[in-house]
């Protein structure tokens, strides 16, 4: 029993923890990738009114991490691209709108209202385009960053850039860092930020190859998306 316990703790040693073959894998199922998003605070964004972020930053959904402001633009490297209706309802007697769900959008639905009504209540829909994204300092997640509303111009110009210009260059989609940054602008007194988007330097080979993975893995899971409710940070993962 001696010989034993002295064999066993000699293979035990010989192990190098740091090593992360050692650990070996553990699949949690696709159930278990929740993809955060890269929000733009706006006056009306929870962080904002408790204080804790400024108009104009872009914040981390769950974690609330800070990645860029109005004067330090984000970079990011854009490698997926989705069209979703953004599902919303307005209970009678509510203020604001529920974040209800997706519907991915086609060339059959493309054009539906954005308003509309089902059983008495207020619904509305928000064409949104999502592209999935790497953090050039971080690649260990994707994050997606939306383009709706007053933003939706930036990510006209962000799918023209990946899939039109990159192309015609004979470049892939995630050939190029993108420069995410945000202005004020004012409208019938109310003043908030949009978005825009700049073409960087080109993204390097590890970065690109990453993308790719992460293409792969995209495709072939059902992921969930950390979804904020209307302009604040929601507590609800969404599957689509």
């Amino acid at each position: 029993m001696k010989d034993l316990t002295v064999k066993q703790e000699t293979e035990l040693e010989a192990v190098n923890v740091e090593s992360l073959d050692a650990w070996g894998d553990h699949d949690g199922g696709a159930q278990e990738l929740i993809i955060s998003k890269v929000l733009i605070m706006q006056s009306t964004s929870e962080l904002v009114q408790a204080g804790e972020a400024t108009m104009g930053e872009f914040r981390d959904s769950q974690s609330g991490e800070k990645y860029g402001d109005l004067k330090q633009p984000d970079s990011i490297i854009p490698f997926h691209f989705e069209r979703v209706w953004v599902i919303s309802s307005k209970p009678v007697g509510e203020d604001r709108y529920k974040f209800e769900g997706y519907e991915p959008i086609n060339r059959s639905n493309e054009n539906l209202p954005w308003t509309y009504k089902e059983n008495g209540v207020d619904m509305k829909r928000e064409y949104t385009r999502n592209f999935y994204c790497l953090l050039p300092d971080d690649m260990s997640m994707p994050v997606i960053v939306s383009f709706k509303g007053t933003s939706a111009k930036a990510g006209k110009n962000l799918w023209t850039q990946m899939y039109l210009k990159n192309k015609n260059m004979g470049k892939i989609p995630a050939e190029f860092q993108i420069e995410l940054s945000a202005k004020r602008e004012t409208k019938d007194k109310n003043t908030f930020c949009v978005m825009e988007i700049k073409k960087g330097k080109q993204a390097s080979a590890e970065q690109k190859q990453q993308a790719f993975e992460w293409l792969k893995t995209i495709k072939s899971t059902k992921v969930k998306v950390h979804e904020p409710d209307a302009d604040s940070f929601a507590k609800e993962d969404v599957e689509y």
